[in-house]
């Protein structure tokens, strides 16, 4: 069977790649895929709801291999919404020692200090 890879990053940069069947393509274009954000660590702090992937644009950067979008259930970009939890995002992350985190989610610490908040 044929699947699509669906990779997106999560706040501490880690890569994460969900495959689905082929079959699935149309409904991933107009609705996305629901994921649980309490299995991926750089996510579940966030939010303990399901968040979903949606590809960033209809033409894979690889064999059926497409970068996605985060969004929350109410299909706000994960961007859109990062004010809600960014002082706990960046306490996690001095706390964590994770210092740069990738703008393709809009979370953005370039210039964290390594101490304690």
């Amino acid at each position: 069977m044929k699947t699509i890879e669906l990779v997106f990053f999560d706040i501490y940069n880690q890569k994460h790649i969900l495959k689905v069947p082929f079959s699935l393509k149309d409904e991933l274009f107009s609705k996305g895929i629901k994921i649980d954000a309490s299995d991926i660590l750089g996510l579940m702090f966030v939010c303990d709801d399901d968040f979903i992937l949606k590809p960033a644009n209809n033409q894979p950067f690889e064999n059926n291999i497409y970068l996605c979008q985060v969004f929350d259930t109410n299909g706000n970009l994960l961007q859109n919404i990062k004010n809600k939890w960014f002082k706990e995002i960046k306490q996690k992350a001095l706390q964590w020692r994770h210092f740069t985190i990738p703008t393709q989610k809009g979370f953005e610490f370039t210039n964290l200090k390594s101490k304690a908040i």
